[in-house]
């Protein structure tokens, strides 16, 4: 995120965007990855609208700097916050496990906090163990 240099460039296109579509959040669709979407929207709203209240949408985020999300599924999740519990019984600080996973701090912080004493995994994890060449380690 950063500050926005043209703030009034900004702050138009806000008001275009509630303006052309005040449900827009909920129209556009959903987003697997930022700016890519799976569904195409609410069918009781113009495509025109729904393509361009995207490209304002892309717009905003480009002027903020918004980067995109690892988005992870509960089972990366989890899987990250037993390796975040591992490496803080080891002693790691959070700042040197965000540097580990290549993470913000501050997402590490609040999006895997570590397991606390007796908190239950909430799935039956499935771990995939790799070698340094990529390939698959079995148990056998």
């Amino acid at each position: 995120m950063k500050r926005v240099a043209n703030n009034r460039r900004y702050y138009e296109l806000l008001h275009q965007l509630e303006n052309l579509d005040p449900k827009w959040s909920e129209n556009i669709g959903k987003e697997g990855k930022l700016n890519n979407y799976y569904t195409e929207g609410d069918v009781n709203v113009p495509g025109e609208v729904i393509i361009k209240c995207r490209e304002i949408l892309a717009e905003l985020r480009a002027m903020v700097d918004v980067i995109e999300r690892r988005y992870q599924n509960e089972d990366s999740r989890v899987a990250t916050r037993l390796l975040v519990t591992l490496y803080n019984d080891f002693g790691l600080s959070n700042k040197e496990i965000a540097e580990i996973f290549d993470y913000n701090e501050s997402t590490l912080r609040h999006d895997y906090p570590a397991f606390k004493d007796g908190e239950v995994v909430p799935i039956n994890p499935f771990v995939k163990l790799k070698d340094e060449y990529g390939k698959h380690i079995s148990a056998s």
